[in-house]
């Protein structure tokens, strides 16, 4: 016996798929713009922090520079490769009469990333006394 009701959907027919399928879609673009956001905001706070980090190691290039023109070295015109920190600086000198010029590069690899910044000062020493010393980043 059949009880008079209609079997099927009528018009109906496939509107609440459609509807999920298209909040899915909107989830899902919505989920992938948000990694990919955070995935360009990660990368750029890596390189930022590797940059802070290679600026510090050339730093200590410079004040090593500095510390041995006060001690009196005079001859001092170069180091390389030289290990601080989770870098390596290499330093240039050159100047006389109290009046140099020290160029330092600060290198870093972390998580298969190199970053290398370049510091120039212009040092004038009197005795064993800084009188000036005045530094800045000279890569591009």
């Amino acid at each position: 016996m059949t009880s008079g009701a209609k079997k099927g959907c009528g018009n109906n027919c496939g509107t609440a798929l459609v509807l999920v399928i298209g909040v899915l879609a909107i989830v899902t673009i919505s989920v992938s713009s948000f990694l990919a956001l955070l995935h360009a905001s990660i990368n750029y706070t890596r390189r930022e922090e590797a940059h802070a980090w290679c600026v510090h190691v050339a730093e200590a290039g410079l004040e090593k520079a500095v510390a041995e023109l006060r001690a009196g070295r005079a001859a001092y015109t170069r180091e390389s490769d030289t290990p601080v920190g989770v870098g390596e600086f290499s330093i240039g000198v050159s100047g006389v009469n109290g009046r140099y010029t020290i160029t330092s590069r600060g290198r870093i690899a972390r998580g298969g990333l190199t970053t290398v910044r370049t510091l120039q000062a212009e040092v004038r020493i009197e005795g064993r006394r800084v009188v000036e010393f005045k530094w800045r980043e000279i890569d591009p």
